[in-house]
């Protein structure tokens, strides 16, 4: 019985243990490759407020699609995302380029929702991240590529 109550009472312990552990968060990334990556995984994820967490209070991102161009303020930017991501849009970006605080990338968006004819938008975009946090996103679009130019014509720009 005294062994039960000692194996009982450990086990207990070990749960109890790591259920705390599990509770505290995660170490977020610092690196510009890594902040950005969070940032794109968790947008494609659909989850707009844990990609939103990777700006900083203040942030600046600017894009010449959608509203608030730029959008200033982690609350501006977390909408600016809710609406992209409740149009299932879909962010990759290819050969990243890192300079110490900054991140630069070929980038292409996707979206179930664009106009027939347009299967993606095709940019750049760069990230300047500062104690794992970014504080600017700019996002440009290859204009000359026809798909793109074709989403920037269907939606007046």
């Amino acid at each position: 019985m005294r062994k039960a109550i000692i194996v009982l009472a450990t086990a207990t312990a070990v749960v109890a243990w790591g259920g705390a552990a599990s509770a505290v968060a995660r170490p977020q990334p610092k690196s510009p490759r890594r902040v950005v990556q969070a940032y794109v995984d968790d947008f494609n994820r659909g989850d707009a407020a844990a990609a939103a967490s990777h700006f900083s209070r203040s942030a600046v991102f600017s894009t010449p699609l959608g509203s608030c161009t730029p959008c200033t303020g982690r609350d501006a930017i977390q909408e600016k995302l809710s609406s992209a991501a409740s149009a299932q849009t879909q962010i990759a970006y290819t050969k990243p380029r890192v300079s110490k605080d900054t991140l630069r990338a070929a980038s292409s968006i996707t979206s179930p929702n664009f106009p027939p004819g347009v299967s993606r938008a095709i940019g750049s975009f760069t990230a300047t991240v500062r104690n794992g946090k970014i504080v600017r996103l700019i996002q440009d679009y290859d204009r000359s590529d026809p798909e793109t130019a074709a989403l920037f014509a269907t939606i007046g720009q």
